[in-house]
């Protein structure tokens, strides 16, 4: 299941750069090219937040580079690596309020704000058969049960890349 996550992480991430060069496009034919140099958006800025280390995450930095090269520079990422954004107990208030474009977040931990996330993911011993198998079932609950994605909705949030074990997932309020 990792490859098929980062897959879609990728995919989705590129589709945001193709967003971002095509931004440009569609200008009318008697624009100048410094004229069209000065409609090219500014750089956009991501930011990144998540409670793990940068150790360990070398194709999660290359991914970001990638696709900084690939925009000439006009999207860049700001990853902020072990809370250092913001306290764990603080990243969904912060991709609420756009401190954070998008994190990953350990979501057994946040009872207070997934309630029913944090039983479910965070329940152990629910024998699940394989990594694969437990997430396949949590997209399942989380597809068919309005109040589990109620809980993503109530912060304007959405779950990205979901993970079972361990539990923690990609979300953003792009």
């Amino acid at each position: 299941m990792k490859k098929k996550g980062k897959l879609i992480f990728v995919v989705m991430l590129i589709g945001l750069v193709t967003l971002a060069l095509l931004a440009g496009c569609g200008k009318s034919a008697d624009q100048s090219g410094e004229a069209q140099k000065e409609a090219l958006p500014q750089v956009i800025e991501i930011n990144y937040s998540t409670t793990l280390p940068a150790q360990g995450r070398d194709n999660l930095i290359a991914m970001f580079n990638m696709i900084e090269e690939q925009s000439d520079g006009r999207i860049q990422f700001n990853l902020y690596w072990s809370s250092s954004l913001v306290p764990i107990n603080e990243i969904p208030q912060a991709l609420a309020t756009g401190i954070a474009d998008f994190a990953f977040i350990p979501i057994w931990l946040q009872g207070n704000v997934f309630p029913l996330h944090a039983n479910v993911v965070g329940m152990p011993g629910l024998g699940m058969p394989s990594q694969k198998a437990a997430t396949e079932i949590y997209k399942q609950l989380y597809n068919q049960n309005q109040a589990i994605r109620g809980e993503f909705e109530k912060l304007g949030t959405k779950l990205l890349i979901p993970e079972f074990m361990a539990p923690a997932q990609f979300h953003s309020t792009l």
